[in-house]
């Protein structure tokens, strides 16, 4: 989906800190997704160009989504059919 992806603040040191790295996500059609945040205590997802659609994931949250992928595919499946995305 995502066609082209940027690095808005690259640190030099290997090891995230509190202030970590942002991603910026681009679609087709010039539109921004959003962008993601990686720091030392997880992800955070920043929706568009807005701070209010913000999820936050610590790593052991991505843990479990990661175990149960099958599962939460499908769940997402099952929300894009209901939106008709």
């Amino acid at each position: 989906m995502a066609n082209q992806v940027f690095i808005k603040d690259f640190h030099i040191e290997q090891e995230l800190k509190n202030k970590g790295m942002e991603i910026e996500v681009w679609i087709k059609g010039g539109k921004h997704l959003g962008d993601l945040q990686v720091s030392k205590t997880g992800v955070t997802w920043c929706e568009g160009k807005s701070t209010k659609n913000v999820s936050k994931f610590s790593f052991e949250d991505l843990n479990w989504i990661a175990y149960y992928k099958k599962e939460v595919l499908a769940a997402v499946k099952a929300a894009r059919k209901k939106e008709g995305v």
